[in-house]
């Protein structure tokens, strides 16, 4: 069982660092397609990027870690 449990939030983590990066890729790609755009609305594109990164990150900090430590001492002194 907490291998099973180990193995969803790996594929967890697996699946917000694979979609952080294409979102920061793809939201790269549209800066540069189209770079007449202001410099405010680059700089409130940025921000937005940035509260997206913090709003992921508090979750994993906060439940991912201490639930695969969690489980990894379980598996490790079996429990």
């Amino acid at each position: 069982m907490s291998i099973f449990i180990l193995v969803v939030l790996c594929s967890s983590l697996g699946c917000i660092t694979y979609f952080a990066i294409r979102t920061f890729i793809n939201l790269k790609q549209v800066m540069s397609i189209c770079s007449s755009s202001s410099y405010k609305l680059n700089n409130l594109q940025a921000q937005a990027f940035y509260a997206l990164v913090s709003q992921t990150l508090i979750p994993v900090i906060l439940m991912h870690f201490p639930c695969m430590v969690v489980t990894y001492d379980c598996c490790s002194f079996g429990y």
